[in-house]
This record gives C-alpha cells, structure tokens and sequence, in this order.
C-alpha cells in the first residue's frame, strides 16, 4: 500500500509537480481540506512514501497517514499498510469490540440524476461503431474479456474528455481554493465504471488511460464505498480487488460463486 494509492481512495487527488527525491506529487491537504498544492508526497521515499503540508506543518509516512486519517491504531496501520511488527515482550493485547461492519450512506437523490446521467451518457458512446467508445469497446472484450452483455449489464461507458461541473448540481458543498473561489468537481476522461442496484446509481469509479498519470483509478467525490457484489445469495464467495475482474468471474463463474470486489472498500 503507497501513499498515492491511499490518498486517491480517500478522493485527493495528486499531482505529479516535480521530479526530486524520486518524484514528488502535490494536492490538497486532509488536515488542512483546503488549498491545491500545500500538501507533498514522495511516494519513492521510505516504505510507501512521505508527506509533509507546507501550510499546517502536519508529515509523516504512511503509517502516520492511516492513524491520523483513518483513525487507526498504530498495529492497525501497520497490518493494513503490509509491515510485520515483531511482538514487544511487554505489549499485551487488549480486549477488542465486537466486530460490527462499516456502515455506507447511498447518495442523496440529486447526486443519483447527475451520476445517472453521466452513466447513459456514457453507455451510449461506448457503444458508437467509431472513435474513442469503439476502441474502448474492443479493449474490454479482447484485453479483459468481457462480452457486450456484461458490459451492458454493469453499465459501462465513456467518459471522452475531463469535465468540471458545479458541486451543487451534484447536491454537494464545494471545497475552496487559498482565494476562497469554490472549487469546481473535476471529473476526468476515462472508462466509467458504476455500481448500479436497480436504478440507483451508488457509486461512480473512472478508471484513467495510462497516459494520464496517477491516480490510475478515480472515485468521484460523494460516491457510496461500499464493496460490489454479484450473486450475493451464493454460499461461496470469490473476493477480488477490481470490479473489472470481478465482472469477468461473474460472467464466466457466476453460476458457481458470488463476486466481492472491494475496490476502495478493503480500507
């Protein structure tokens, strides 16, 4: 687990700036939640990066991260970045809460019409015999070997070109720049992969092209985490990372066990 990866599942979106030190990527600030460029990471630095804000002094590596963000303990931080941590002889474990799973809120109602939209939108284009929706297309039947109805059926699409639209239409408060101006929702080029139950559209995910840099996938801000599931009454389940792998054993296996994908969900 890096920093980058952790900081576009939390929706901060970073950019590469410079190439010092390995490569150092600027954006917004999680302590701060403002500005554009105050917070630093170097993902080359240390296991997994480092991170310092120019603004409100806050750094750390990536363990650092996940207890100031993500509100974790110290073993929590390092099992879930990846480290062993040898037992001290004079740690003893305390008693734990009972398990109780994360909760997720669904999107209000005028988030849903305009992820709604930019999914048919999107289907559409995909499936237009020429251009960027037929290379598209043909790359998620050749390369990840999905066939038309189980593009169809998630509602797959395209996204041509980066957009940026007003956090009100989407029902959401607008984060401000260092000049107070709000900043505007940007919703980059890419393949549109949503979670869909019924006609309620919980989650919008775009999955960048390579030439675009980091980060490589994009969850669009005030999108529902929860993990996506297909066939959720089978007795056994197959648990994966990405939804698009998730539809291919759905469409090859589906009759045999269930798919999780738990994408951004597994934090």
């Amino acid at each position: 687990m890096d920093l980058l990866s952790l900081l576009a599942s939390d929706g901060y979106e970073m950019k590469r700036v410079a190439a010092t030190r390995g490569g150092e990527y600027a954006g917004p600030c999680p302590f701060c939640r403002d500005g554009n460029d105050r917070f630093r990471v170097w993902p080359a630095q240390g296991e997994g990066g480092r991170w310092w804000c120019r603004k409100c002094g806050k750094y750390g590596d990536v363990i650092q991260y996940l207890r100031e963000v993500r509100g974790l303990s110290f073993r929590e931080a390092c099992d879930a970045a990846g480290r062993v941590v040898p037992p001290s002889p004079f740690w003893r474990p305390k008693p734990r809460p009972p398990w109780e799973p994360r909760r997720t809120t669904p999107p209000g109602d005028l988030w849903q019409a305009r992820a709604r939209q930019l999914v048919e939108e999107g289907g559409r284009r995909l499936f237009q015999p020429h251009g960027q929706g037929k290379k598209l297309l043909d790359w998620l039947q050749k390369k990840r070997g999905l066939s038309a109805d189980t593009i169809k059926a998630n509602r797959l699409g395209l996204h041509p070109q980066d957009t940026w639209d007003r956090p009100e239409h989407w029902g959401l408060e607008p984060d401000l720049k260092d000049t107070g101006i709000p900043k505007k929702l940007w919703i980059p080029r890419g393949l549109i992969i949503p979670y869909c139950q019924a006609e309620h559209v919980l989650r919008i995910r775009l999955r960048r092209p390579r030439a675009d840099g980091d980060p490589r996938y994009y969850l669009v801000k005030g999108s529902d985490t929860r993990a996506m599931v297909w066939g959720p009454h089978q007795h056994v389940k197959v648990v994966v990372e990405s939804e698009l792998d998730g539809m291919l054993l759905h469409q090859e296996a589906g009759d045999l066990a269930g798919v999780v994908a738990l994408g951004n969900a597994q934090t």
